[in-house]
């Protein structure tokens, strides 16, 4: 990982080199599921021009470049979030920010 932007939204540097794009990446990261694909440069976390970076989960990227994969929460990760707050009361927003 080249850099974490947030709760589960990374740069992937030469991302084709391991997993080809976002959707493998996320599954690779305990199950989680691709939310959203970039274009990125370098290890940078500032927002790219959506319509002209913006591609999807399952687009492969090319030798060299890299990726900016936002991913949900693993079902693993979820579930011992779930037991750890067993107790308390239920939150609108899931894991990694985003509402369930």
């Amino acid at each position: 990982v080249g850099k974490v932007c947030g709760d589960c939204d990374v740069t992937v540097p030469n991302i084709f080199a391991t997993f080809g794009n976002c959707n493998s990446y996320c599954a690779a990261q305990g199950g989680s599921k691709c939310l959203s694909a970039k274009k990125a440069f370098t290890h940078s976390c500032s927002a790219q021009p959506p319509e002209e970076y913006d591609l999807s989960c399952d687009s492969t990227f090319a030798s060299g470049e890299f990726a900016r994969c936002h991913c949900s929460a693993s079902e693993k990760a979820t579930k011992a979030l779930v037991d750890q707050n067993a107790n308390l009361p239920a939150l609108p927003y899931g894991q990694c920010g985003g509402k369930d």
